[in-house]
């Protein structure tokens, strides 16, 4: 941003005007609609987000070609949704690093068990993979890891400030680091004391105060070492629980165990996607013909198993068990988008006739 656009910001949220910066927005770059539907994985992926989000009925439509204006509002907010959460998952795979994975195998002996089995690169891989769709179908769990990083982020962040201020202290007042550790340990200030006087020479013992080289000078420092071991302690219950959170994540996704298997096997045969793909529906509606003989021999059934029904109510409700009772050779939202258009146009079909 340039001086002069800064200057315009500050001059607006002055005036009472909303500065771009006081309000996130929603990710708006990235993949377009388009683009995500076509891509294999994005769009299988948008398509748990799109169930999730309880958008059968937007997924009709774009299945079937009939997007009217404000339909095309709510498909740029399912958009943003979506990758808002693959970035939020991201962020959390780099947070769960080698050396963070390592720490938290350490303290975990399920993941030890586990890492034992596929090594910790295999964890990571496992959970790189699948991420995503943990973020996207079990959305409370992703929410409690997210926490619980964030968390033991800002434990370690202490940690690290703590180390800081320690370092300046030590070269402040001439003590080193194995000198400080030991204060700490014994929180015996003579010894340390002498060895820090006798550092100074004759014309630097006559400009400094000496009294600032009493005893004193060392009580803030012992008074570090209980807060140093509550940081580090806070630190190690943090990681315990993001370790758990992990551990449990991985035994209970399906789709995890099955990538840690294929692992240990080394099992590199790419299996079948038993899901739908958007292309997938797009032909099965526009190739997917009524068979009107099998349909009608199937409504006098059903009619003479819902004798007295209302009409509309019988033909909706045959279009339904009609569609559902297909076999199907795919699963998935896609699937079950077919299945709605596929009993709607079976309904339009008998209402028809």
């Amino acid at each position: 941003m340039s001086i002069t656009e800064k200057y315009i910001e500050q001059q607006n949220a002055r005036r009472g005007g909303r500065a771009e910066s006081e309000e996130p927005e929603r990710k708006t770059e990235g993949p377009t609609t388009k683009e995500i539907l076509a891509n294999k994985d994005l769009q299988d992926l948008f398509a748990d987000y799109l169930e999730t989000e309880d958008a059968k009925d937007l997924g009709v439509k774009l299945g079937e070609g009939t997007l009217e204006g404000e339909d095309f509002a709510e498909l740029e907010e399912k958009r943003k949704g979506f990758l808002e959460i693959l970035d939020r998952s991201k962020s959390i795979m780099e947070s769960l690093d080698s050396r963070t994975i390592e720490k938290l195998v350490a303290s975990s002996p399920d993941l030890q068990t586990i890492a034992g089995a596929v090594g910790k690169e295999g964890i990571r891989t496992a959970l790189s993979k699948h991420m995503p769709r943990v973020a996207i179908k079990e959305r409370q769990r992703f929410i409690d890891l997210e926490a619980a990083l964030g968390k033991m982020a800002e434990s370690k962040k202490k940690i690290d400030q703590e180390d800081l201020d320690i370092q300046k202290w030590c070269r402040e007042n001439g003590v080193s680091e194995s000198e400080y550790i030991k204060l700490l340990q014994t929180g015996d200030t003579t010894e340390i004391l002498e060895g820090v006087r006798s550092q100074y020479g004759l014309w630097q013992k006559l400009r400094t105060n000496w009294k600032k080289l009493d005893k004193t000078i060392f009580d803030e420092s012992l008074e570090n070492a209980d807060a140093i071991e509550k940081y580090w302690k806070n630190y190690d219950r943090d990681v315990e629980g993001v370790g758990s959170l992990l551990q449990s994540t991985m035994m209970e996704n399906p789709l995890i165990k099955e990538t840690l298997i294929a692992d240990l096997k080394k099992d590199t045969v790419e299996k079948k996607d038993p899901n739908m793909s958007f292309g997938e529906l797009k032909d099965a509606i526009q190739n997917h013909p009524i068979n009107k003989q099998e349909l009608d021999a199937a409504l006098d059934a059903y009619r003479k198993g819902h004798p007295g029904m209302d009409e509309d109510e019988l033909l909706h409700g045959f279009s339904e068990a009609y569609a559902n009772d297909r076999p199907k050779k795919k699963s998935g939202f896609w699937s079950k988008i077919f299945t709605m258009v596929f009993a709607s146009n079976i309904e339009h079909y008998m209402k028809k006739k």
